[in-house]
């Protein structure tokens, strides 16, 4: 039971074999209530995310999202806001590593789900497109890259159990920005950012020896 959905996340649904059902009525359910926070932000909180998966870590055991389209070692970047302003030259040193850039927004749906159920090493952009990795049942490493002032802790919930070595690097952070609230964070969160080459370069070599 969900309020209307749009097409790309009905086509996502009946991966799972799952037919949204829309009711504008009040209802009545069981239902089991996990409260959550958004991130660093202690005040005016919006919205919640809520990592239920942490409570059912098994749950796609079964489900096979495998395609042809697959990747060991990809490099999952954006365009648009959040983007990075040396994506150059992070691209090429995550080649030089042999990693693939993508933009899951190129991929369809299915071809998003198989690429994060086989790729075993990561480096992303922090955002929805990491989402697909929750599918794997192991992954080698992640490296989830932040704008400054911003650290959400999200995806280690949801997969960081099957994710042998995770890494996380945040440019920059002021506590003070923490506690001016959302607003305040949520203002780097769509600016361009950039990353340190020198200290990923460290953490690649780290991984891959």
């Amino acid at each position: 039971m969900t309020r209307k959905v749009n097409e790309p996340f009905r086509v996502l649904l009946s991966a799972f074999n799952i037919v949204p059902v829309s009711e504008d009525r009040k209802i009545q359910a069981s239902a089991v209530k996990v409260r959550g926070a958004r991130g660093l932000s202690v005040y005016d909180l919006p919205t919640f995310d809520c990592p239920v998966i942490s409570c059912v870590p098994d749950v796609y055991s079964d489900f096979d999202f495998a395609t042809s389209v697959k990747f060991e070692r990809v490099f999952i970047a954006r365009r648009g806001q959040r983007s990075l302003r040396n994506h150059a030259e992070v691209e090429s040193l995550a080649s030089s590593y042999g990693y693939k850039t993508i933009f899951m927004e190129d991929y369809s749906i299915a071809d998003q789900l198989s690429i994060g159920t086989q790729a075993r090493h990561v480096v992303a952009l922090h955002g929805a497109a990491m989402s697909p990795l929750v599918f794997s049942k192991q992954i080698d490493s992640v490296i989830e890259l932040f704008p400054p002032n911003v650290h959400h802790e999200i995806f280690p919930v949801c997969f960081g159990s099957r994710v042998r070595n995770y890494h996380q690097i945040v440019p920059d952070f002021s506590p003070a920005v923490m506690h001016s609230g959302w607003d305040a964070i949520f203002h780097f969160k769509k600016q361009t950012f950039s990353v340190d080459l020198e200290l990923l370069k460290g953490i690649l070599s780290q991984i891959h020896g």
